[in-house]
């Protein structure tokens, strides 16, 4: 006889999120979509000149070619954090370290 199954089947993505979830995982995949949309956030011109490196404990790690750009990204900053977490919807960005 064939047994029944009583569990209701998840969407894969809700399962994806779970597992990640249950690995404590799940921030550190959010944390490294930061570095996806960098690009979107910031604007074809700061793109040119910069290339986010990695995401640590939520300080995301960014080169940038010339130390005149250095200086307008850093000024730039705060705006740039509130603006990834906005597209991320959530607080995983708290600081940028440009080198």
């Amino acid at each position: 006889m064939e047994e029944k199954r009583t569990k209701k089947m998840l969407p894969i993505g809700s399962a994806l999120t779970g597992l990640l979830a249950n690995y404590n995982l799940l921030g550190k995949v959010r944390e490294n979509q930061a570095i996806n949309i960098w690009k979107e956030v910031v604007g074809a011109q700061i793109a040119k000149v910069t290339v986010p490196d990695r995401v640590e404990n939520g300080i995301l790690y960014v080169k940038v070619k010339h130390d005149v750009w250095r200086n307008e990204v850093i000024y730039q900053k705060r705006t740039i954090v509130e603006n990834l977490n906005q597209e991320l919807n959530a607080n995983i960005i708290r600081d940028i370290k440009f080198n």
